[in-house]
Order: structure tokens, then C-alpha cells, then sequence
């Protein structure tokens, strides 16, 4: 036998071997979906009650264990998803663990945004490195006035948004405060700091997370009433920092893209330069009450929540929409929202203990900590 026939039979059962190696996998895939996988019975809730009352027996009672840290952003839509699941409300708990950590963080930086913050309405220029949050702080501080104004049903800002939707009524700002107050502050630090009109589809994102739940029209009707509520709120942000001639409210109100006719845009224009001053009319007399400095604070949360915070929001909710539904209205029932704080010394080892030190975060350790928080209930 020549090298060249040895070398092409070495080759051809390498790749004989080869192919049966990985062949063997499929093999096992489809013994193992035939016999096992397929034959796993498929429960839904209604088999489960069946079975349950064959039994003799509740509804298996669980907990859900949601360790969370730094994720303010997303955890409202977390908790909301998982209280509307397709399983009885009164047979499940979610079980959200936050870490200290996160709090020790933002009061860390809440004295510095703060100064900054009060620096820039004092006509100071604070460091490079506060000045954003600083600004940040400022345009909410002034969003939760035309909020709440607006809840108040001031003519005003009513007349405002009739004109900017060009729709018959007055939208109501549904949910909490505050998801509205970072819609509002959301667009107008836009229209502050972006020359560009403001498209359709970045104001159906920004209405979207404060409304996560409206339809389409529902939707844009939000977002106009957002848009509406951030002009004066960017033009009084001008005002309150001594630099009126940079947002003018003619310039603020061409970004928008709303107005489509002169007359509508001189419109928007003269009740959004009104509102605007009352807005800093209003900051200034939080400073001659003393007060300015509480308004900072509360508008600094506001900006900058912790998983804590927006956990707490959503507890409240919850709890709100079982005491509806135990007045019989027609709203579904939300399974218990328990919050847990994770002490930033925890030794993340179960059932836990303080150790006296900073212990790094991770997600074991927090749910080493709720474990013992979780409420088993007995059965039948």
C-alpha cells in the first residue's frame, strides 16, 4: 500500500469518526425529546385548581425573590409584570431585596448635587462635574411645580395643552406623580440642550415609560401633554438662571413641531412664556420662604430615586388596587409586595449576619438575606 493510500484511509475514518461523534448528539436529542421531554404533562392554571381540589388541597403557595440593586429604571415594569400573572393573587408574594449600598451611594452625592444645584440658581457657575445633575435637579424642580399645577387644574396650563393636542377635554395625568414629573423634566432638558425638533417617535418613548400601560392614541395624547408641560419648564429654566435670551419661548416652541400654523405657534408661544414666569416667580418664592432648599431635596429624589424608592412607589400602588377591589370595584387583585433592605455589611451567607463591614454586592448574597423573609403558608 503506497503513503498516499494510507494517508487517504487515515483521513476518510477520521472523518467517519468525527461524523458519528457529533451524529450521536442529534441521536440523543431525539431519544431524549421523544421519551422524555414530550411526554412532560402540560399545566396550566386550571389544571392545577383540578388538582388542588383532587387533592384536597390549596393552591401552592410561593414567593418570588427579586434581588435588585441600582436598577430604578426597570423595576417598576419588573413588579408590574409579575402581579398580573395568570395564577391566583392570593397564592403568591413578590419578594423584592435591595442592597443598602445603593442609598449610601446617592446620599454620598445628594450634599454635592445640591450646592451645586443651589450655586446655580444663586448665579454661581458650580464644577463641570456637578453641573449637569445640578441642571438635572433644577428642570425637575420646576416640572413638579407645572405638574402639580397642572393636576390642580389651573386654566392655565389647561388652555396650554388644549392647544398643543388640539383635542377636545382634559387629559388626566394617571398613576404617580412622578413617573409625569420625569416625563416632563425628560423633555424638557431636550428642548434645553438639543436644537433639533423633538420627533414623534422620542415622545411616544418618553410617554411610554410614564404610561407604560395606554394604547396608541392614549399614548400620543400623554406625550402632547407632556411636551406641553416641558416648554414652560425649559423656558423658565432660561429665566430662573439669569439667561432669559437663550430659551425664548418662540425658539422653544418651534423645536416642538406642534404648532403647524402661526397663529397657533404665537399662541403657544405667548401662554408658555406666561407659565414660564409664573414658574420662577414661584422658585423665587420658595427662596424668600426658605423653603427653596427642601424643594431641592425633594426634587432631587425625584431625579435620582433608588430601587428603594420606586419599590416603595409600587408597594403603595399595589396595596391601593386591593383596597379597590375590596370595595368591589372592577380592578384584578395584586398579590403582597414585600420590600427587603440587604445591610451593606451582610456576609451574604444564609441566613445571614452583620459582619461590622462594606461586604460586595452580589446576587446570592441578597438572596441568601430574603430568604427568611419569604412567608411560606401552611397547607391543607
Amino acid at each position: 500500500m503506497t503513503p498516499s493510500q494510507v494517508i487517504y484511509l487515515i483521513a476518510v475514518t477520521l472523518y467517519v469518526v468525527f461524523f458519528l461523534f457529533f451524529a450521536r448528539f442529534f441521536i440523543w436529542k431525539r431519544y431524549a425529546d421523544s421519551h422524555y421531554w414530550r411526554r412532560r404533562p402540560q399545566l396550566d392554571l386550571e389544571a392545577v385548581r383540578a388538582l388542588a381540589r383532587e387533592k384536597d388541597r390549596e393552591l401552592p403557595f410561593f414567593s418570588i425573590i427579586v434581588p435588585a440593586r441600582n436598577e430604578a429604571e426597570v423595576i417598576a415594569r419588573t413588579i408590574d409584570h409579575m402581579a398580573d400573572l395568570n395564577y391566583d393573587p392570593d397564592r403568591y408574594e413578590i419578594l423584592v431585596a435591595t442592597d443598602e449600598k445603593e442609598v449610601m451611594a446617592r446620599e454620598r452625592r445628594r450634599l454635592a448635587v445640591l450646592s451645586a444645584a443651589a450655586a446655580l440658581l444663586d448665579g454661581k457657575v458650580p464644577s463641570r462635574r456637578a453641573l449637569d445633575e445640578a441642571e438635572e435637579v433644577v428642570l425637575t424642580l420646576l416640572a413638579r411645580f407645572a405638574v402639580i399645577d397642572y393636576v390642580a387644574g389651573r386654566r392655565e396650563y389647561r388652555r396650554l395643552t388644549l392647544h398643543m393636542t388640539q383635542e377636545p377635554g382634559e387629559p388626566e395625568l394617571e398613576g404617580p406623580l412622578s413617573r409625569h414629573v420625569a416625563a416632563v423634566e425628560n423633555l424638557a432638558r431636550r428642548l434645553v440642550t438639543d436644537r433639533r425638533r423633538l420627533p414623534l417617535s422620542e415622545l411616544r418613548e418618553v410617554a411610554r415609560l410614564a404610561g407604560p400601560h395606554h394604547g396608541r392614541r392614549e399614548g400620543d395624547l400623554l406625550a402632547s401633554v407632556h411636551l406641553a408641560l416641558a416648554v414652560p419648564v425649559a423656558v423658565a429654566f432660561g429665566l430662573v438662571l439669569g439667561h432669559p435670551e437663550t430659551l425664548q419661548a418662540a425658539q422653544v416652541v418651534g423645536r416642538t413641531g406642534q404648532a403647524r400654523e402661526e397663529v397657533t405657534a404665537r399662541v403657544l408661544t405667548v401662554m408658555s412664556g406666561l407659565i414660564a414666569r409664573s414658574l420662577a416667580a414661584r422658585v423665587e418664592a420658595e427662596r424668600a420662604a426658605g423653603r427653596l432648599g427642601d424643594a431641592l431635596a425633594e426634587a432631587f429624589v425625584m431625579r435620582f430615586p433608588t430601587t428603594q424608592d420606586i419599590v416603595e412607589e409600587r408597594a403603595a400602588a399595589l396595596a391601593e388596587r386591593n383596597r379597590a377591589a375590596d370595595d368591589g370595584k372592577a380592578v384584578r387583585r395584586a398579590p403582597v409586595l414585600k420590600h427587603v433592605v440587604v445591610p451593606y455589611d451582610c456576609d451574604g451567607l444564609y441566613p445571614g449576619s452583620r459582619t461590622g463591614r462594606v461586604v460586595p454586592s452580589t446576587k446570592g448574597r441578597a438572596l441568601n438575606w430574603a430568604l427568611s423573609f419569604g412567608c411560606a403558608r401552611p397547607e391543607r
